[in-house]
């Protein structure tokens, strides 16, 4: 027997121990730690008051995919000028929100805008949806003033990068439209997205692909949408002056789905995303 135990004892740390899956069930968000950096993910239904139905993120470790899924009935809102229902995500960086989240070494986060490096987010994705739901795939940040601020205020800036959408718009107007290349299953790819912007509590600026995909590996550089941005504030922002701008912190990088509007009451979707990670060029 000890000879059995002996063998147990020597053969067993190959094999590892098994890592769970992290699940959620309802609005709520934890840490954790996924192949290549540390994430946080959010079942973030922020503008939704009560609703029927299941819905869970969850994320597995043996194939390192999130999985959203939802199938939701007798939905309602809390507020309709908040437009849409809620934003399931992931999130690498500290989101003002919830007050929280993570980050290592080779991007450290928050940052200030001057000291941005040159990094690239890459993952694969796909999305769907059932009945015409209004809804995105889209990335964004806050730029604050606080360097780990609880919310985002006046004279502070949200940036958004689309990559997918159905029916959904960005909020407020469309001003221009810019080419900035990212790579797409492996080939870089000339994208033309368009320019919109807002006036809110704070200021918005949104990235809208031209063309969008439902379904792709992505590489998409941070910083050019920054840089764009600072441009647009410049021209358009009267609260916001570019010097104030570049010291402010850029807080964190988020993906997931905007979906649903004011008339949505049902809503059935869900996406998987893998192979999460920020690269530093």
């Amino acid at each position: 027997m000890k000879y059995v135990l002996f063998f147990l004892m020597l053969v067993l740390p190959l094999f590892g121990v098994e890592k769970k899956e992290i699940v959620l069930t309802e609005p709520s968000f934890t840490n954790f730690q996924s192949k290549n950096i540390p994430l946080s993910m959010e079942l973030n239904f922020w503008n939704t008051e009560t609703y029927k139905g299941k819905t869970f993120l969850k994320y597995d470790p043996s194939i390192d995919t999130i999985e959203f899924f939802a199938e939701l009935s007798d939905i309602k809102q809390k507020n309709p000028s908040g437009w849409v229902l809620g934003y399931p995500e992931v999130f690498y960086g500290f989101k003002p929100w919830v007050s929280n989240g993570l980050s290592i070494d080779k991007w450290k986060l928050p940052e200030q805008v001057k000291d941005l490096q040159n990094i690239v987010f890459k993952f694969g994705y796909e999305i769907w949806y059932k009945d015409n739901l209004p809804i995105n795939l889209a990335m964004e940040t806050w730029i604050t003033k606080e360097k780990y601020p609880s919310s985002v205020k006046e004279g502070e800036v949200e940036i958004m990068v689309w990559l997918y959408y159905n029916i959904l718009g960005p909020a407020g107007f469309k001003i221009g439209e810019v080419e900035i290349p990212i790579k797409i299953n492996g080939k870089e790819k000339k994208m033309s997205w368009e320019i919109w912007y807002a006036k809110m509590t704070w200021d918005y600026v949104a990235f809208k692909p031209v063309i969008p995909f439902d379904k792709a590996v992505v590489e998409v550089p941070i910083k050019p949408f920054v840089s764009k941005t600072r441009e647009i504030l410049a021209n358009y922002s009267e609260r916001v002056k570019v010097n104030d701008f570049d010291k402010m912190y850029f807080e964190v990088w988020e993906v997931g789905t905007e979906f649903g509007n004011p008339q949505t009451t049902n809503a059935t979707f869900g996406y998987k995303f893998f192979g999460i990670d920020v690269i530093k060029k």
